[in-house]
């Protein structure tokens, strides 16, 4: 008897019925968690769709960009933002974000997570954020302008929360460039920032491989549907 038929015998059918290559992946004392405020009281579990287009909640709208891009040129997936979610081993983190059940991917899905980073958004924005006055004085059409550089980095910083990926902080720029040079402009603004941290995170990178041994770190999946199965 393989290793998923005896977890199956446990499980609701829808999971282990549509869930068998995550199943077959894992171990029986092998569980990740999700949080989530938009649970149903009459559904357990639940079935949850990812989109296409995810918006941040909890990082700036930059950040989220230098996130995705970063990811993307590692993986060849926005792992922020196409079809993706979130899952943990560690239930106490899972229940800040609300009601917490195991997480079950539903058919095939790809994933990757960071060692020892137990929250992606936490951990990385401040490399973001401490390296990007220098990231923008390295850009030759500002020609090092200090006082710029200061105006829009603390713009970027500031700009763009809840929810939105429209960032909207280059007004000292609009006005002094055409717009081709000022769209230039904030796609190296970007690019210097993604090259920042993927310094970081590569050497702490597991894609597609090693979920067992992912501890307490946050585990990025790409999957268009997922179940939470509360139980408590």
């Amino acid at each position: 008897m393989k290793l998923f038929e005896i977890q199956q015998e446990k499980l609701p059918d829808e999971i282990s019925q549509q869930c068998k290559p995550y199943l077959q992946m894992i171990t029986p004392d092998f569980k990740l968690y999700r949080g989530t405020k938009q649970f149903s009281e009459f559904e357990n579990p639940e079935l949850f769709k990812t989109t296409d287009d995810r918006s941040p909640r909890d990082s700036s709208a930059f950040n989220h960009v230098v996130f995705d891009e970063a990811l993307f040129e590692l993986t060849g997936i926005r792992f922020r933002s196409n079809n993706v979610t979130f899952a943990i081993a560690d239930k106490s983190t899972a229940r800040m974000y609300g009601s917490v059940g195991k997480f079950y991917p539903v058919g095939t899905f790809d994933y990757v997570y960071f060692n020892g980073i137990d929250d992606f958004t936490a951990h990385i924005s401040p490399t973001i954020n401490d390296n990007l006055f220098d990231n923008i004085k390295k850009i030759p059409e500002l020609g090092g302008d200090d006082d710029i550089a200061h105006r829009l980095n603390t713009a970027i910083i500031s700009s763009g929360y809840h929810g939105t990926t429209d960032i909207k902080p280059y007004h000292e720029i609009e006005k002094k460039f055409n717009n081709s040079t000022v769209q230039r402009i904030k796609y190296q603004i970007v690019k210097n920032s993604v090259d920042s941290i993927i310094k970081v995170i590569k050497p702490l990178m597991n894609f597609n491989k090693n979920l067992l041994q992912c501890g307490d770190s946050e585990v990025m999946f790409r999957c268009k549907q997922y179940y939470v199965w509360y139980e408590d």
